[in-house]
């Protein structure tokens, strides 16, 4: 008889011993799976940051190619003569100021 109650308490820890590595080997699943998820999440937000870094540099890229050059030499050139005329200007905010010289 003695024997059979060891034999029942030795599969009672047995059972015990598995119930707890089945456990771990279920939270070392889940922290996997945790740091798969926290590293696609990274990897998302900095392709989403390169896109839109992207986009901005190639709006700037399109807004500088297609301003009018012409009307920059114009405002060059009446800077120029002003300076000749012996008149400023100047713009601060959008006040205009008038100097001379």
């Amino acid at each position: 008889m003695s024997q059979s109650a060891y034999h029942w308490e030795a599969r009672r820890k047995q059972r015990t011993i598995d119930r707890k590595q089945a456990a771990m080997a279920r939270l070392k699943e889940l922290e996997a799976l945790e740091q798969a998820r926290m590293a696609e999440e990274a990897a998302r937000g900095e392709q989403e940051r390169r896109n839109q870094e992207e986009a901005r540099r190639k709006e700037l890229e399109q807004h500088l190619r297609t301003r009018n050059k012409g009307d920059m030499k114009q405002s060059l050139h009446q800077r120029e003569r002003r300076k000749i005329d012996g008149v400023h200007f100047y713009q601060h905010g959008s006040k205009t100021y008038k100097i001379k010289l």
